[in-house]
C-alpha cells in the first residue's frame, strides 16, 4: 500500500485516492471552484481516482489536473502555431472594427464579483469510462450529438446566462460539450451539444455550431491553471479564499502550447476555417468572422509583465487566440480555479486590440442563404465575473 502524506489528505475531501502510479510521488486533485458543487467519486465512474503520470492520463474530478495528456493529439486547430504566418491585407480595418484601443479581458479568475466571491469561469470534469450516462434534451437538436452524455447530475456548471457544460471522458477518449445547460430531472436540457473524439481532431460540417456557435470544440482553448503557473514558479501559492488548503507547487512542467479561445460582441455572418458556423448577423466584409485568428505582434514588449502573465502573452505571439463566439470584446477564457492570481493575471489587460494583427484568413464562408448556417445559435459566452448562480 503506498503512504499519502497527512498534507494531501484534506485537499481532496470528495475524492477517494485509489493508489499511486508509477515512481511519481501522488500529487492531490485541485479541485477548483465552488466545493458545494464537487462530485463524490461514485458520480465519476469507479475507476482510479488518480491518473499516471508516466502515461499522461487526466486525474478524476473537477477541474482535474491532466498530467500533461494531450487532447486531439496536438491534431486540432488551438494547436496550430501561426508564429511564421502572414498577416491578411485587411487586418488594419477588421481592428479598427473590433476597436483598436480595446484590451483584453479575462472570463476568469480566483474571486468573482458576485456576492460568494467565488472562481469564476468555465469549468470541465474529468470522468472514468464507467461514469453513469443521463439523458440530454437539446433545444436544436438537428444540429447536436445524441446522448446520452457521461454528465455528473451534481457537475459545476458555468455561472452565465447561457452556461456550458464540458466532460471529459478520460477512458473513452471523449469530449462531451453542450451551451445553455440546465439539470432537467435526472438529466440536463441544453441548446447545442457536440461529442469529439480526442484521438483525433474532426472538424463539424459546414454551417453546424458546435456548444460555440464557431462549431469549434471549447476545451482546448481555455486557459488553466497549472499551464501558467507550473512554468512560472515551484513555489506554493497563498490560497485566494479563506479556508481553502495550501496548494502544493506543481511538479510536471505543463506548458501552454496552445490558443486560447477568445470572444467579440459584433462578429460578421461569415466564418473561415477552422469554424464551421457563425452567430453574426452582418455581410460587413470589415467585421471579424468566426475562426479568425488574433495574433501578438511579435515586437510586443512583454519584460515589465509578471512572469505567469508572460507564459500567457508567448503564447499569444506563438499560437495567437481563435474567435470562437459572441461574447464580452476581446474576452480570453480560461477555468475557474481559487489559485489563479488575479492581480498578475490582470496585467493582461493593459494589451490592446492595436498590438495584435489578424492571420491571413482563408476563403469566407457563411455569407450566402445556408440553409444549415441558419439553425447556427447565437450562444452568448461568460462576462467578465458571473453575475448569476448556475
Amino acid at each position: 500500500m503506498c503512504m499519502l502524506r497527512k498534507s494531501l489528505l484534506f485537499a481532496v475531501p470528495t475524492m477517494v485516492l485509489a493508489g499511486c502510479g508509477g515512481s511519481e510521488p501522488p500529487q492531490p486533485t485541485m479541485m477548483g471552484g465552488n466545493t458545494d458543487m464537487m462530485m463524490s467519486s461514485g458520480s465519476l465512474g469507479t475507476g482510479p481516482a488518480r491518473g499516471s503520470v508516466a502515461a499522461k492520463q487526466p486525474d478524476l474530478g473537477q477541474d482535474a489536473v491532466l498530467n500533461g495528456y494531450k487532447i486531439f493529439n496536438n491534431n486540432d486547430p488551438y494547436s496550430k502555431n501561426v508564429e511564421k504566418l502572414g498577416v491578411d491585407p485587411n487586418s488594419d480595418k477588421i481592428l479598427a472594427k473590433i476597436g483598436v484601443d480595446k484590451t483584453l479581458a479575462l472570463g476568469f479568475g480566483a474571486v468573482g464579483k458576485d456576492k460568494d466571491k467565488k472562481p469564476f469561469g468555465i469549468p470541465y470534469v474529468v470522468v472514468s469510462g464507467d461514469a453513469p450516462r443521463v439523458a440530454v434534451t437539446f433545444g436544436q437538436p438537428k444540429v447536436s450529438d445524441a446522448g446520452p452524455y457521461p454528465f455528473p447530475l451534481q457537475m459545476q456548471l458555468e455561472t452565465a446566462t447561457d452556461p456550458h457544460a464540458i466532460v471529459i471522458d478520460r477512458d473513452g477518449q471523449k469530449l462531451y460539450e453542450t451551451s445553455a445547460t440546465a439539470a432537467d430531472g435526472a438529466g440536463f436540457k441544453a441548446n447545442v451539444g457536440a461529442v469529439w473524439d480526442l484521438r483525433s481532431y474532426s472538424p463539424r460540417k459546414p454551417g453546424q455550431p458546435s456548444a460555440d456557435s464557431s462549431g469549434l470544440p471549447i476545451f482546448p482553448g481555455l486557459l488553466r491553471y497549472e499551464e501558467v503557473n507550473s512554468q512560472a514558479s515551484t513555489q506554493p501559492v497563498a490560497p485566494s479564499q479563506p479556508g481553502l488548503p495550501q496548494p502544493l507547487p506543481q511538479q510536471q512542467q505543463l506548458p501552454l502550447d496552445h490558443a486560447l479561445r477568445f470572444t467579440l460582441s459584433t462578429v460578421s455572418k461569415g466564418y473561415v476555417t477552422p469554424a464551421t458556423a457563425s452567430a453574426g448577423t452582418s455581410t460587413d466584409e470589415n467585421l471579424p468572422p468566426m475562426g479568425m485568428v488574433l495574433r501578438l505582434k511579435k515586437s510586443y514588449d512583454i519584460s515589465k509583465f509578471p512572469a505567469s502573465a508572460q507564459v500567457v502573452l508567448k503564447a499569444l505571439k506563438k499560437y495567437g487566440m481563435i474567435l470562437a463566439e459572441v461574447g464580452p470584446d476581446l474576452t480570453i477564457s480560461g477555468t475557474p480555479d481559487p489559485r489563479w492570481n488575479d492581480a498578475e493575471m490582470s496585467t493582461l489587460e493593459k494589451v490592446k486590440a492595436s498590438d495584435f494583427e489578424v492571420i491571413r484568413l482563408g476563403a469566407m464562408q457563411g455569407l450566402k442563404d445556408d440553409p444549415k448556417a441558419k439553425e447556427a445559435p447565437k450562444v452568448s459566452s461568460p462576462p467578465t465575473a458571473p453575475t448569476a448562480k448556475s
